[in-house]
């Protein structure tokens, strides 16, 4: 975070960062993502578990298709930090040409 702190965000720009569980690489890997058209549903399931305890199994259901190549999700999920820009737009396929000088001036590594 501290990168974030040396080189501030443009005037008038919105990120949304979204951080894997686990990451794939050390240091992490950014991409530079679009919202997905695809919306995550997660479900829990009851499971067996030992005698006096409960336990649940996290599903997942992906609605209006695979997320996209290019999305946040498929990034988050081949654990990469995704970086979209938020816009009135929330499918907007470009991100802004300040936000891909703001990337590479705070020295990330992309993918």
């Amino acid at each position: 975070m501290e990168t974030f702190r040396k080189a501030p965000l443009p005037v008038g720009q919105a990120l949304s960062i979204n951080v894997p569980a686990q990451l794939s690489s050390s240091p992490p890997t950014y991409a530079l993502t679009r919202h997905s058209r695809a919306s995550l549903i997660e479900t829990y399931h009851p499971c067996r578990a030992e005698a006096g305890t409960r336990a649940f199994v996290l599903g997942r259901e992906y609605v209006g298709g695979e997320p996209e190549p290019d999305s946040d999700i498929a990034a988050v999920r081949a654990g990469m930090v995704s970086i979209a820009r938020l816009s009135p737009d929330l499918n907007a396929r470009s991100p802004s040409r300040e936000i891909e000088e703001w990337l590479q001036n705070a020295d990330l590594t992309m993918a």
